[in-house]
């Protein structure tokens, strides 16, 4: 089984002011999830919040820090007298919403706001938007005992935080790629991921983009098809059922956007054993009233 992830179109706003280097800068994902008008119970909501942590905490275990300060950064510790004023906190925006019925789209992100340094254009803070449709599926396919950790959703929001970073979704505007929805280029000319793609799998070729799947998932993943790290990777555009992982060449794609990263990326599976004495309730309060109500209201529309 597979179906769309989609990234969209970074949107992102910026002020204009001098740019400066700096050293590494701390990095952490934190989670700003507003579920009040998701349908799902306050049960529903407990999982669905861990769910959601976890995914942003994922990323600050794999991604180890920023390269350089934004002008806006800058600008702004002037303003309220601060000369060394970072940002340390990326943050995810996540709610639960009704976009296409059950399959077809799981969710879309990007980032919304961000900031120029002399190399890179980062994201500070981004949106992403889950199908109220495909909640109950992603959550209870093949995950008997309902931990919050071993479940589809929770690997789409992994996909989803990964976009709000900037994979895909800030390519372009870092120079990475030129495909667009007028011109479906499948060259990627990041450096760190390239190379990394060349040791990991013994060809001289680059990473491909993906260029099938329509706007949201051509050009902004690496392609399902023909990447040697398999379709299986987290961040190509469809979710596969079973067995996503992260491959080095997709952490090293962060490295491209200017970040530090661990040498290896941390599995999907060791992070979750690491976890796995998160208390679970019992399965049987999950689905009662909200969550029922949005899947059958989505099914109907």
């Amino acid at each position: 089984m597979k179906k769309f992830l989609t990234a969209t179109s970074a949107v992102i706003s910026l002020l204009v002011a001098a740019a400066a280097n700096a050293s590494p800068i701390d990095f952490k994902v934190t989670a700003d999830i507003d579920l009040e008008n998701s349908g799902l119970t306050d049960f529903g909501k407990q999982l669905f919040t861990v769910t959601f942590n976890s995914a942003a905490d994922y990323w600050s275990e794999n991604i180890t820090g920023r390269l350089e300060r934004t002008e806006q950064e800058e600008a702004f510790g002037e303003q309220i007298g601060d000369p060394g004023f970072v940002v340390t906190e990326l943050i995810a925006n996540v709610t639960i919403a009704e976009i296409d019925g059950p399959g077809g789209i799981l969710g879309f992100a990007g980032p919304t706001f961000g900031g120029f340094s002399p190399n890179y254009v980062y994201s500070f803070e981004g949106d992403s938007t889950f199908d109220a449709a495909d909640a109950v599926d992603l959550f209870l396919f093949n995950n008997p005992d309902l931990n919050p950790l071993r479940n589809l959703l929770f690997q789409v929001a992994v996909h989803e935080i990964g976009h709000i970073i900037g994979y895909g979704t800030l390519w372009n505007l870092n120079g990475l790629t030129d495909c667009t929805n007028d011109n479906l280029s499948d060259s990627y000319t990041g450096i760190h991921a390239n190379t990394k793609y060349q040791e990991d799998y013994g060809t001289t070729d680059t990473v491909p983009v993906e260029t099938d799947g329509g706007p949201g998932t051509a050009c902004g993943h690496f392609d399902e098809e023909t990447f040697l790290g398999g379709s299986n990777d987290i961040m190509t555009g469809f979710l596969n059922a079973e067995n996503n992982v992260m491959t080095d060449t997709t952490l090293y794609s962060f490295r491209d956007l200017g970040y530090t990263t661990r040498d290896t990326a941390l599995s999907i599976e060791d992070f979750i054993a690491a976890r796995e004495e998160i208390p679970v309730p019992a399965a049987a309060f999950l689905f009662a009233g909200g969550m029922i109500a949005v899947f059958r209201k989505k099914k109907a529309a």
